[in-house]
């Protein structure tokens, strides 16, 4: 019962990257999630957490962001995927993303955000459980207004 909760917490434990670090794509490597599963393994090694159980949230952990390249396969991995694509949504979500494209991607325009919010907007079609999809919906449509009014006031 635990599980869902402890991947969730240890989701964004990894250290920030230098700016400008890129990833072996090379995009902009920000935080990734192999990084943040291999210390909370180590966290939860130190802390006497269930042997078992650890191998099952460092790969919930490695899968839950969208585009991963790790699958989210079991449940508490598509659970902990879309808690997290939830929380990039909406009003929460778009403050969320705007303080990352900056403080962790090291964007410099607010175009360079916008194009970021879209990005995170076009995942909102990837989520595993159609209640997770239902209570996107609000959430959507506010962060489909706060890009549309981005685009508009950046090209006056």
């Amino acid at each position: 019962p635990r599980f869902p909760a402890t991947a969730g917490w240890l989701c964004h434990v990894e250290r920030r990257p230098r700016p400008g670090a890129r990833d072996g794509r090379g995009r902009d490597r920000c935080a990734p999630a192999a990084q943040a599963a291999q210390r909370a393994r180590g966290i939860l090694e130190e802390t006497g957490f269930a042997a078992g159980r650890i191998e099952a949230v460092y790969a919930a952990i490695r899968a839950h962001m969208p585009g991963a390249e790790d699958e989210a396969v079991s449940l508490e991995t598509k659970l902990l995927h879309d808690a997290n694509l939830l929380d990039c949504l909406g009003a929460v979500g778009f403050a969320r993303l705007s303080i990352s494209a900056y403080a962790w991607h090291h964007f410099s325009t607010i175009e360079q955000l916008a194009e970021f919010l879209s990005l995170w907007r076009g995942h909102a079609e990837r989520f595993y459980f159609p209640v997770s999809r239902e209570m996107a919906g609000e959430r959507i449509d506010f962060l489909d207004r706060a890009i549309a009014q981005l685009t508009r006031e950046c090209s006056l």
